[in-house]
């Protein structure tokens, strides 16, 4: 979902929940709930009901404008060119690491690899990089790290950089 062109019509999935501020790109509080119709039969629950439960209070209209521009955005630009950019940028980004001798090592036994990567830095790391403007998270006793389609080569050239201030 938000990786690959995907149809939820033609899968075997009965349902699917996401939050989509990452996913897409869309701010926070957003979401998604694809559910198939057979579900409510099969739990012997009538869609109006439900919807009539999930609809009390919990519209967020701004989150609501905020998915939608996100999405169409994203159709604009051309979901298949976003995603081949991201991969494109992944593997660049895999081999940066894998030359520079910090790609984990888990990853390293992957041929493909999602395009975030914990990587196994310190605390003082973490500041470094928080100094340095790049958006990261600390993750267990890593720092994870990632790219998407609107980071460049250059971008990852920069956080390359910075790693090399570590050592």
């Amino acid at each position: 979902l938000a990786a690959e062109p995907y149809s939820f019509s033609n899968c075997v999935v009965d349902a699917i929940f996401a939050s989509t501020y990452k996913l897409f790109l869309a701010g926070y509080g957003t979401g998604l709930a694809c559910i198939r119709s057979s579900v409510f039969s099969h739990l012997k629950e009538d869609f109006s009901i439900w919807q009539d439960r999930y609809d009390r209070g919990h519209i967020a209209l701004p989150s609501i404008a905020a998915l939608h521009t996100a999405l169409r955005q994203i159709e604009n630009a051309g979901f298949a060119h976003l995603m081949q950019r991201k991969k494109d940028l992944n593997e660049y980004f895999y081999a940066a690491l894998e030359k520079k001798g910090k790609l984990p090592t888990l990853a390293a036994k992957r041929k493909q690899h999602a395009s975030f990567y914990t990587l196994a830095l310190d605390e003082k790391a973490y500041q470094l990089l928080l100094d340095k403007n790049v958006s990261c998270i600390q993750r267990g006793s890593g720092i994870r790290v990632g790219v998407h389609h609107y980071n460049t080569k250059a971008d990852i050239d920069s956080f390359m950089a910075v790693l090399s201030d570590l050592d």
